[in-house]
């Protein structure tokens, strides 16, 4: 195998020297490139240490010339080849005028070597037999995004009328949909929950908790059957239940058949033909689920990047959130990992603009409060103060499960709190807040509207 890394790395040392003398001759020309580069992308050792001395004059508020750069360089200036190199720099360039676009390629050089050094990395641990290939992919996209960080980094920032008019064309957009009947993000399961978030937007964290059986999990499915419905690919990463068994659940909620005779093996004639419709209608569905066990973020994030690259992945769930590897961060505490596991979630849906779902399965304080036990945002901070990095925080609730009837969870206007639950909206970063009742079948595996004439109860 031929590597070819004995070539002369990717280099611009003349647009180096351009660079340099153009700040010497001109201290405004510095602000055009600070943001661009840093000393390191320089590819010529003795750049790199006058371009650090003219940051560093920069950062004290100090005048940028000749003298004072002799002066910053100190005991480096002899290595450099004295003040005359800082001259002869200020006599290889007449203007500044050109300064931006030998920047760029002097940047595009640097991410180059980047590359190279990354990949040559990368291959090595591939040959290493000890070394997990998942920790390889990880290595490879984790490298490459911060060559993508440095490559972007100081082009600018959006003109304020520039976003002003995409705000206008967002809003046109929504309108359109409106008309249609249709939102601009990906439909929950109930229709007043969609109505009071407009739907999962993309570049959305979604905090989805609860204590056990809840329902949790058949609201993400059933939003997963709402996905796909309207031409989505859901990416659903199940680190508790296998693949299998997540289908028998979908198979069930589509086909509207009680999953206890599906498990036991006596479905009757028309049930089996509903089971096998549904089927037939989710072969050809963009659904993609991963029951890998043991997973980490950064394969999380990967695994994620190339099923959206193939156009196969639009909208993220994880399930579920505590279950995710971190061991290998070295945390202090199980506070600290969940945490982690919350900012790198949102770090995916921002990155990847996509609505992520993150499970979390509530810890057990609010079954220990006195009342109704219904959960609450602050239930969420003994977990990691993850409400911080979500954009919504949903809680789910039954009051039967806890032996609750209608007066005893403030309900005056319905007769049982059998097969009856909560959306608790905890949080809503663009929107209000407020509890949306749903309606669920024995096993919980299908949620649906509470009442078709039902408001949402809501507070502003």
């Amino acid at each position: 195998m031929n590597t070819d890394i004995d070539k002369t790395p990717p280099q611009a040392v003349d647009l180096e020297k351009a660079v340099l003398g153009a700040i010497l001759l001109e201290k405004d020309a510095l602000y055009i490139v600070r943001d661009k580069l840093t000393p390191n992308a320089f590819f010529k050792e003795s750049h790199q240490k006058i371009y650090k001395a003219i940051c560093d004059l920069d950062q004290d508020n100090e005048e940028i010339d000749v003298l004072t750069v002799q002066e910053k360089l100190g005991n480096d200036l002899s290595r450099i080849g004295g003040p005359v190199y800082l001259t002869q720099l200020m006599s290889s360039i007449a203007t500044s005028s050109h300064i931006e676009h030998h920047s760029l390629i002097i940047l595009q050089k640097y991410a180059a070597r980047k590359m190279i050094r990354i990949n040559y990395e990368a291959m090595n641990m591939a040959f290493d037999l000890n070394t997990d290939i998942n920790e390889t992919i990880g290595h490879i996209n984790s490298g490459t995004e911060k060559i993508i960080e440095t490559l972007t980094k100081g082009m600018g920032t959006p003109e304020f009328k520039d976003l002003v008019l995409q705000s206008l064309q967002d809003y046109e957009e929504r309108e359109e949909l409106a008309k249609q009947g249709k939102v601009s993000g990906i439909r929950t399961p109930i229709l007043n929950l969609t109505k009071m978030t407009n739907g999962f937007q993309k570049g959305d964290l979604v905090v989805l908790a609860g204590r056990p059986s809840m329902g949790k999990t058949a609201m993400a499915l059933q939003s997963i059957g709402e996905a796909i419905e309207d031409d989505h690919h859901p990416l659903l990463f199940s680190l508790e239940m296998t693949g299998v068994r997540l289908v028998d659940r979908i198979l069930c909620m589509k086909a509207n058949v009680s999953m206890e005779r599906f498990r036991s093996g006596f479905l009757n004639s028309d049930e089996k033909d509903k089971i096998e419709t549904a089927a037939n209608n989710l072969l050809d569905k963009g659904i993609t689920i991963d029951d890998t066990s043991g997973v980490t973020m950064e394969y999380i994030r990967s695994r994620a990047i190339i099923k959206q690259k193939n156009e196969q992945c639009d909208f993220i769930i994880i399930d579920y959130g505590q279950l995710v590897d971190a061991s290998g961060m070295k945390f202090k505490s199980r506070e600290q990992e969940v945490r982690y596991i919350s900012q790198k979630s949102k770090q995916v849906a921002k990155d990847l603009n996509v609505p992520v779902i993150l499970i979390m399965q509530l810890n057990r304080e609010c079954e220990k409060r006195g009342g109704d036990k219904r959960p609450q945002l602050s239930d969420l901070r003994e977990s990691g103060a993850i409400e911080q990095d979500a954009d919504l925080v949903l809680l789910t609730y039954r009051p039967a499960y806890y032996g609750f009837g209608p007066e005893e969870v403030g309900y005056k206007d319905i007769n049982s709190t059998e097969n009856m639950g909560e959306i608790i909206v905890a949080k809503q970063r663009n929107g209000r807040v407020g509890t949306v009742k749903f309606r669920h079948n024995e096993s919980i595996t299908r949620i649906y509207d509470f009442d078709n004439h039902q408001q949402t109860e809501a507070q502003f």
